[in-house]
């Protein structure tokens, strides 16, 4: 471990990666080396590489390459190949850490305590309300690219393209509530609400994993509030606990949380030995996570 400054190199376009930059840019354990568009490389003298994709971005083969060329990477995605990232982090000494890109990390954090501190749990439900502003929120770079103000086919493309993104959500859960994680995979429904013109203005998402977990997210346009709710199924009965996270200084709270998730992590990154790391969200620091 050392104190001295971690040099970072920030690789994406838009709001969320501007932000992480300049965030990155005022920390004083912190040196920002370069913010450029994914197709350019990291400069010299940079440590850890932050990506930060469009859904539009393609980086299976970028990740793997940064680890190669020896960057430490964080990547706002989830991992596209884990056999060719992790075989990437051992060969070349360095770690690997996806954030998800989802503010609904802090809310996990939240809500998996709720949960741990309830016993014999038969089902968890969190829901996510989440409105979008015109200029998009991470992954998204506008409510149209989320389904919303499409047709109803679009908005269910849209929803399953970022179903693997919600995975980490619904095991963080399960494990908070079970305290075991199955292999099993979720499996994604989406509703549509449209106008009586058939534009979409709701899309409603639902994640299921092994009957046990649900993940509910709600999106619509516009700037409500963000809210979480997590209800809590147990043999006696359900009890229901609500996390709301408001715009503050013009930032959504949304960015907020995935530029917070993001910053967190860079150090003890850093500072992990080589492989697949992840955030383990009920403590502070990371560890290895054969599951990924």
């Amino acid at each position: 471990m050392t104190s001295l400054p971690v040099s970072v190199a920030v690789l994406g376009t838009g709001v969320p990666a501007d932000r992480i930059a300049a965030a990155v840019d005022g920390r004083a354990d912190l040196t920002l080396t370069a913010h450029r568009p994914l197709t350019e490389a990291p400069p010299s003298g940079t440590t850890l590489v932050v990506v930060v994709p469009s859904l539009a971005d393609d980086v299976k083969a970028l990740v793997p390459q940064l680890l190669r060329d020896a960057f430490d990477v964080i990547s706002t995605a989830p991992p596209e190949s884990e056999t060719e990232i992790s075989e990437a982090c051992v060969a070349a000494g360095r770690t690997f850490h996806s954030t998800g890109g989802f503010q609904s990390a802090v809310a996990a954090r939240i809500t998996r305590s709720l949960a741990a501190a309830v016993r014999e749990v038969d089902h968890l439900e969190l829901v996510e309300e989440i409105a979008l502003p015109a200029e998009g929120l991470h992954p998204w770079s506008s409510p149209s690219e989320s389904g919303v103000g499409g047709s109803a086919d679009a908005a269910r493309a849209a929803a399953t393209a970022v179903a693997g993104w919600y995975t980490a959500g619904l095991r963080v859960l399960e494990e908070g509530g079970f305290g075991t994680v199955t292999d099993a995979e979720s499996v994604v429904t989406v509703e549509v609400d449209a106008d009586e013109w058939g534009a979409v203005h709701t899309v409603t998402a639902t994640h299921v994993l092994d009957d046990r977990v649900t993940y509910r997210s709600v999106r619509t346009a516009g700037t409500a509030p963000l809210r979480y709710r997590l209800t809590t199924t147990t043999a006696v009965g359900r009890s229901t606990a609500t996390v709301e996270f408001q715009p503050a200084g013009g930032v959504h709270p949304a960015e907020h949380l995935t530029a917070r998730e993001v910053l967190d992590a860079i150090r003890p990154v850093h500072e992990s030995g080589p492989g697949i790391s992840r955030r383990d969200l009920a403590i502070t620091y990371l560890s290895r996570d054969e599951r990924l």
